[in-house]
């Protein structure tokens, strides 16, 4: 029996029990058990119940951030399995006392059992099949290759930008090969994915991995006005040398005569890595290049810069479209602010994650509709389950009337919505694993009128620690507890990751804990961290992020 087939029986199943459930205990009781989910958590419990005995999906990630650990923990719940890989060149697997520089859950935290294929096998309670994890000091295509092979997974995802476009593509088609090759009947969803669009200059990869033509696609659809900068407006770099090649002086120039203001982003480079941020060309120095160039070539060797208008004065608000069973999902409500680089070029090239906060807030309706038709013409125009939307407010003019920009579009969950997880009835996590079961399950056309907003509570706001120095004493990985002020019997939560960077010489460049607080707006994260100081138990660790927490308020 095949998933879709028990998947339909299941709800076929739960139905009949609702109706029974209705007429036991009355109409009052029955609405109340639907508002709280009840029926739809019954059928998540027993799709997962199937899949854990029967026929699991198997999701295998590139990738191993913060994102990937929410995605991960997401596909578990659900009854996946997961497979990810990180690339952690400075970690030794065969030495357990060796540096990790990212220390995430689940990924690192329990005692590894045995390695297979190069997957290291984590003693997860009752659950040590749900989660494997890898390390590899390079994530080149052969070895990919060899792992998705051996693992035979339902989706590949890249979480972050290990891979150009071009490694990417080669990496798909090689897998194609080898499945063919050695007689092996899976069909893998890679994501994003390799297909042919439109015109065939470039595939739904490429749009989706490369800032360039993500505006050539934009544009195509109608959306030049909303972009921040043309297809055009894209530099070389020599990297080696450290400097801006051929014309890319002169296009630098033309675009600060447009605008006052102009950032620097590497071509297929998220999060603010390695970005420069220019009102001069004399601001624009060989030893800034060389810094952006180090920073960036950490992750992928990007060659290219895409020049976009720099906005002073902006909101920033997500928007989340996801293909599901009961139609498109549509998460928006969100708004959110990232560190402003200008205030802190002594860190320019330290923070690894930009965000700073965000929050729920639904503001102007009209706004919004609007906000969630480009997304929602976007997806139509895309062939993938879930769409991400990053829109740019220029609020320079009218509060009530922005200029709107489309800053990113992209295939996967952001940390900007991480929010989600407090204040949602689904997060935007559990959103896109619904996503990927509709996709898979090849249920055929898909209703685009049915559409679902995900409800979402006013005034829940995300905010991120990033300390400046490094943590030794580590605490428990996730704490949440509930909070005594507030208007409603809520929750905060607070994640800590650690990260840091090595030098070759096993100097640390710089070493901190991200980590992510969620809360009432009413009630300030540092009153939260007072309240629970004993009972948290963080010792040093609360005085860092307190102290982080009250600098970052002084600058507000």
């Amino acid at each position: 029996m095949t998933n879709a087939a028990f998947f339909g029986i299941a709800d076929k199943l739960i139905e009949k029990f609702s109706e029974e459930f209705a007429k036991k205990f009355g109409a009052e009781v029955y609405e109340l058990a639907k508002k709280k989910r009840f029926f739809d958590r019954l059928i998540d419990t027993v799709k997962k119940f199937f899949l854990l005995f029967y026929q699991r999906r198997t999701l295998f990630i590139i990738g191993a951030g913060e994102i990937a650990t929410e995605i991960s923990i997401a596909a578990i719940n659900k009854g996946w399995r997961v497979v990810a890989v990180g690339r952690e060149a400075e970690y030794s697997p065969l030495d357990e006392k060796a540096p990790i520089s990212v220390k995430n859950i689940p990924y690192y935290r329990h005692v590894r059992i045995k390695e297979k294929q190069g997957l290291y096998f984590e003693r997860w309670p009752s659950k040590e099949k749900s989660f494997q994890w890898a390390v590899r000091e390079k994530l080149d295509t052969d070895t990919l290759c060899d792992m998705i092979t051996y693992v035979k997974p339902d989706v590949v995802l890249l979480e972050d930008m290990f891979l150009l476009p071009d490694k990417w593509i080669n990496l798909y088609q090689k897998v194609l090969e080898t499945f063919s090759a050695k007689g092996i009947q899976n069909k893998v969803l890679f994501l994003p994915p390799v297909l042919e669009f439109r015109d065939k200059k470039y595939s739904v990869s490429d749009i989706l991995m490369s800032k360039k033509h993500q505006k050539e696609f934009l544009a195509s659809i109608r959306f030049a006005e909303h972009l921040l900068g043309t297809p055009n407006d894209v530099i070389e770099v020599d990297i080696r040398g450290g400097k801006i090649k051929s014309d890319g002086t002169s296009k630098i120039a033309s675009a600060l005569q447009k605008s006052k203001k102009i950032i620097l982003k590497w071509d297929t480079i998220s999060s603010g890595h390695g970005q420069i941020v220019i009102e001069d060309l004399s601001q624009l120095t060989p030893d800034i290049i060389q810094q952006s160039i180090k920073y960036s070539q950490r992750r992928v060797r990007n060659t290219y810069y895409v020049i976009d208008k720099y906005l002073d004065n902006k909101k920033e608000a997500i928007v989340i479209v996801a293909k599901t069973k009961e139609g498109l999902k549509i998460l928006d409500g969100i708004y959110y602010e990232k560190y402003d680089v200008e205030k802190i070029k002594e860190q320019r090239y330290k923070f690894l994650s930009r965000l700073k906060r965000s929050e729920t807030m639904k503001g102007d309706p009209t706004l919004w509709d609007y906000l969630n038709k480009i997304a929602i013409k976007i997806s139509e125009m895309l062939p993938i389950p879930f769409v991400y939307v990053e829109f740019l407010l220029d609020v320079t003019e009218k509060l009530s009337v922005p200029k709107i920009y489309i800053n990113e579009v992209s295939y996967r969950p952001d940390d900007a919505g991480f929010v989600t997880l407090l204040s949602h009835d689904e997060s935007q996590f559990s959103i896109f694993m619904d996503s990927l079961e509709w996709w898979l399950a090849g249920a055929g056309g898909f209703n685009s009128a049915m559409k679902k907003t995900i409800r979402y509570e006013e005034g829940i706001a995300c905010v991120t620690i990033c300390p400046k120095e490094k943590i030794d004493r580590w605490p428990r990985e996730n704490i949440g507890y509930p909070m005594l002020k507030g208007p409603r019997a809520k929750h905060f939560i607070i994640n800590f990751y650690e990260k840091f960077v090595l030098e070759r010489d096993g100097t640390v460049d710089y070493g901190r804990i991200v980590g992510f607080i969620w809360h009432h707006k009413e009630t300030d994260p540092m009153i939260i961290l007072n309240e629970f100081k004993e009972a948290l138990d963080l010792g040093e660790l609360f005085r860092i992020v307190y102290e982080f927490l009250e600098e970052q308020s002084k600058g507000d």
